[in-house]
């Protein structure tokens, strides 16, 4: 059985992700993954070559990752 990699099938993705764990830090970007891959609507969604990765919401359900940071 193949290994499925996440990185190989969404690359636009992958590298979003980098730049916002470069960006806000590796504990809380994984933090704001985490939650919504376990179905927390607003913290992290994307769709790429027919995969997703977390939780998706509705435009007002969107919330400020700064604004996350400081509670």
């Amino acid at each position: 059985m193949s290994e499925f990699n996440l990185r190989d099938k969404m690359p636009k993705t992958a590298a979003i992700v980098d730049a916002m764990r470069e960006e806000y830090g590796v504990d809380y970007t994984n933090t704001m993954i985490l939650r919504a891959m376990n179905g927390e609507k607003g913290f992290f969604f994307a769709c790429e070559n027919g995969h997703t990765l977390g939780t998706d919401y509705d435009e007002d359900e969107r919330r400020d990752p700064l604004e996350v940071l400081k509670k």
